[in-house]
């Protein structure tokens, strides 16, 4: 397979490089069945006010107590609604929402409407009783503003990352284009339901990572004020999840590869060209299946050490590129 990086989005996202070395001792360990403890799981009812399934679901809920965590001079967040009943409740429509925030004069918050959709770093709660469809696109697009509103271009990876999304309403994706949503926590209420439903024609994109990777450390990587039991970073459901779509092979695994033998070189930049980033060549074996994937999808290479960050931005050493093209071997490699 042919795979061209991407640019300059690359190395933005964290994937499973730092369980490699796991892995790889994993599968040369002789498994053998252990009996375990019963254990009762988090779900959504009440758990009789104490005890250690209690605890688990109030940490939980906390992570979009937004009311409680923005009780700051002027911290805001993003709350959706109708804004008219005979116009869908998309997420793109920057009437559907308003801005929440906090006056420390009155010890209360005020709602204004929003002038722009929720950016990078904000909290965002679809209220109970809401039912709210995400359409934003993977290209780059106008910003949707109020009149009176400065626009601008924007994209969900480099503009729109969002930090905590509480799902307490129904939030459902548009199925009729392709989405994607970057965040680093969802939680979804009791009261509340997720549903992705995608055709053959479109995709949906769901990618987990910090908002701010100049902002994360692999040192402490959870806010543990906020989060003590470290429950963040990822979908945390307590209500319902209907998730259908095409089976994929999640991931392969690979012999190390290295640009300088698998290059398809880079070119800079020059008058009437745009620059190239470059692409690599890498070979999977055969019997290793793929299902699902084709040219156009995108894929994450790991990076080969966990610790290895950019030192200005903090990027991870994870790459992410497109597949350009697909050959079947003679012995059924790919």
């Amino acid at each position: 397979m042919d795979a061209r990086f991407e640019s300059p989005s690359r190395r933005r996202f964290p994937f499973p490089s730092r369980r490699r070395g796991a892995v790889a001792r994993r599968f040369r360990t002789r498994l053998v069945a252990e009996p375990l403890e019963p254990r009762q799981l988090m779900h959504a009812g009440p758990h009789g006010g104490g005890g250690m399934l209690f605890d688990e679901h109030a940490a939980v809920m906390r992570l979009v107590d937004f009311a409680a965590i923005h009780q700051d001079d002027d911290a805001s967040y993003y709350v959706a609604r109708d804004a008219s009943p005979a116009t869908p409740n998309v997420w793109s429509d920057v009437s559907n929402w308003v801005v929440r925030t906090f006056d420390a004069a009155t010890q209360t918050f005020v709602d204004a409407p929003a002038t722009h959709l929720p950016t990078t770093g904000d909290d965002v709660e679809i209220p109970q009783g809401l039912s709210f469809v995400y359409d934003i696109s993977p290209a780059a697009f106008n910003v949707p503003v109020l009149p009176g509103a400065v626009p601008a271009t924007t994209s969900v990876k480099n503009n729109l990352r969002l930090h905590t999304v509480a799902v307490e309403g129904a939030l459902s994706f548009a199925t009729n284009t392709d989405v994607l949503m970057v965040f680093e926590t969802m939680v979804v209420a009791p009261t509340g339901s997720l549903s992705i439903q995608v055709d053959a024609a479109h995709s949906a994109r769901m990618i987990i990572a910090a908002p701010d990777w100049r902002q994360f450390s692999l040192a402490a990587p959870f806010d543990t004020e906020l989060d003590p039991l470290q429950f963040a970073r990822g979908i945390v459901s307590h209500g319902t999840v209907d998730i259908q779509g095409e089976e994929v092979t999640p991931f392969v695994t690979l012999p190390q590869l290295t640009r300088k033998d698998a290059n398809i070189a880079a070119t800079k930049a020059k008058p009437g060209v745009a620059a190239d980033p470059g692409a690599f060549r890498f070979t999977v074996p055969a019997g290793t299946p793929t299902t699902g994937w084709t040219v156009g999808d995108r894929i994450v290479v790991a990076g080969t050490e966990a610790s290895r960050l950019n030192a200005a931005t903090g990027a991870s050493s994870d790459e992410e590129a497109v597949i350009t093209a697909i050959a079947v071997g003679a012995d059924g490699s790919r």
